[in-house]
């Protein structure tokens, strides 16, 4: 599952504002947890900057970073508390996004997508009409970040990896779900195919692979894109 949604772009790489060296310091120190995967330990780290810096957008980029991390470690184990990680990375990011937008605002709208692409793909499959939903919110949320960042590939390339996820669910309706008259393979006379505009998992991010073999797909996780 932790390599199975869409890649995520970290605060590392990015330029900081030109503030006191203890801050850059501790916003380093913070980051070189991120990157040797230490997630719980970056949250607290995050947190404590945010008292001495409150709304702001770099820390709170990178505490939203962490938090998704920490859902990644969690999802094999411990599955709700990884959902909630996500939801709580989620939120970060909207605060990212709160107000004039910044450096961090299309890294941010992105991310914000990734971590409901991460809640859905977390759902239980016997869940079908909450995987759905939680796949539309995810489809819902690229089609956003690519409307106000057109150029946005790596947008474009997960929003085709969640359709393909949706498109395989409405396919595979639940067995206890009553038969319908129509045929089972074919939508109602009076109404398009549901799934006919979807698209196939493919990708073309650096580090990523996408990968289809019968009834599974898997997009390989993008460690980070980094943009100056």
């Amino acid at each position: 599952m932790d390599r199975r949604a869409a890649g995520i772009i970290l605060l590392l790489g990015l330029s900081l504002p030109a503030l006191a060296a203890g801050y850059r310091d501790r916003i380093a120190a913070a980051e070189e947890l991120v990157r040797k995967g230490d997630a719980a330990e970056a949250v607290a780290a995050y947190q404590a900057l945010q008292v001495d810096y409150p709304g702001e957008a770099a820390v709170l980029f990178g505490l939203a970073t962490a938090q998704y991390r920490r859902g990644e470690a969690l999802i094999g184990e411990q599955p709700q508390e990884a959902v909630t990680a996500f939801q709580e990375a989620r939120t970060a990011f909207d605060r990212v996004l709160e107000g004039e937008p910044t450096r961090f605002s299309a890294h941010a709208a992105f991310n914000r997508a990734n971590c409901i692409a991460k809640v859905a793909a977390a759902i239980p499959p016997d869940q079908h009409q909450q995987a759905v939903a939680g796949y539309r919110a995810a489809a819902a949320a690229f089609e956003a970040v690519l409307k106000a960042y057109p150029d946005y590939e790596a947008a474009r390339r997960n929003l085709d990896h969640v359709r393909y996820k949706l498109k395989t669910l409405l396919q595979q309706p639940p067995e206890n779900q009553e038969e319908s008259e129509e045929p089972e393979d074919q939508p109602p006379q009076d109404q398009p195919p549901r799934v006919g505009v979807f698209l196939n998992a493919t990708t073309e991010l650096e580090k990523a692979e996408a990968k289809v073999s019968g009834d599974n797909e898997v997009l390989e996780l993008i460690v980070g894109e980094q943009e100056q």
